[in-house]
């Protein structure tokens, strides 16, 4: 089957070691390369001078999902997967991740990855199951250091037909990732992890076209998207989400609202350890 990596970018230099580790992939897989910034086309090209690639441009500020829709679109692939352009695969990947799709064809494939930031931690401890939506896993937070449940777009491989069925949501400024998962749990499309750590996700890389915004889109995003949520859930990301980036923002006004309706959830203790941090931030 035809493999390819879409890969979303405004052109930062980590470009080129996301490109290198598909082309290090065991089994061949296609780098699409989507720049959304289309006046840096010379310095993406520069950056990755010597590396076999396809290079897609959008008419310029579509946004992380928009230039990920515009890559699964190009070229005639049986199989697509997703690369933040700051994270990177291990060599094993595709492969591991295309045996778990040949026994489940209509699901989306994701894995553990290593999480790293000042430290580096294997993510998830626990795998979606499907015995709740994906929505009430994806926002459970019941530790402080994210530990038990993670699903990220670098970890992402479905079918193409799959990826044209179900396009990423080009409304939402933030948790783009999870808006689609979301969507794809609620249309029934199965969720299968590669219980094996086969990814890289850096934490706090600046410039990402995924990531814009502040906390009142994710605010937004958790009363428009996370609706079938448990409650639970839900009040741990208004702590350790919304509550945060309003305190490192320092929007004090909002805040007593913001805490009260978390607490109203009945929160985990740890996202309110985590929301509270945001404090000792900068906005």
């Amino acid at each position: 089957m035809k493999v390819s990596a879409v890969i979303p970018t405004i052109g930062r230099p980590e470009l080129r070691r996301a490109v290198e580790s598909v082309l290090l992939q065991s089994v061949p897989v296609t780098p699409v390369v989507v720049l959304d910034r289309p006046s840096k086309q010379d310095d993406v090209r520069r950056v990755l001078e010597g590396l076999s690639y396809d290079l897609v441009i959008t008419p310029g500020a579509v946004g992380g999902s928009g230039a990920r829709n515009t890559g699964v679109s190009h070229g005639d692939s049986d199989v697509i997967a997703f690369l933040d352009d700051d994270d990177e695969w291990l060599p094993e990947k595709t492969a591991r991740q295309l045996a778990l799709l040949a026994a489940h064809p209509g699901a989306v494939i994701t894995s553990q990855a290593y999480l790293i930031g000042r430290t580096s931690r294997v993510l998830p401890e626990r795998p979606f199951d499907g015995a709740e939506p994906v929505s009430t896993y994806l926002l459970d937070r019941s530790t402080v250091r994210l530990r038990k449940n993670f699903i990220q777009s670098s970890t992402l491989l479905m079918r193409r037909e799959t990826a044209l069925r179900h396009r990423w949501p080009e409304h939402l400024v933030r948790h783009q990732d999870w808006g689609l998962l979301i969507d794809m749990d609620r249309a029934g499309v199965p969720i299968f992890t590669e219980m094996t750590p086969l990814a890289r996700v850096f934490q706090g890389s600046a410039g990402s076209i995924s990531r814009s915004g502040a906390w009142k889109a994710s605010e937004d995003w958790l009363s428009s998207h996370a609706h079938d949520a448990s409650a639970r859930s839900k009040a741990d990301f208004t702590a350790s989400v919304v509550l945060r980036g309003a305190l490192a923002s320092r929007d004090w006004p909002v805040v007593p609202n913001i805490l009260a309706s978390s607490l109203r959830g009945r929160p985990h203790a740890a996202p309110l350890v985590v929301g509270f941090w945001g404090m000792v931030q900068r906005s």
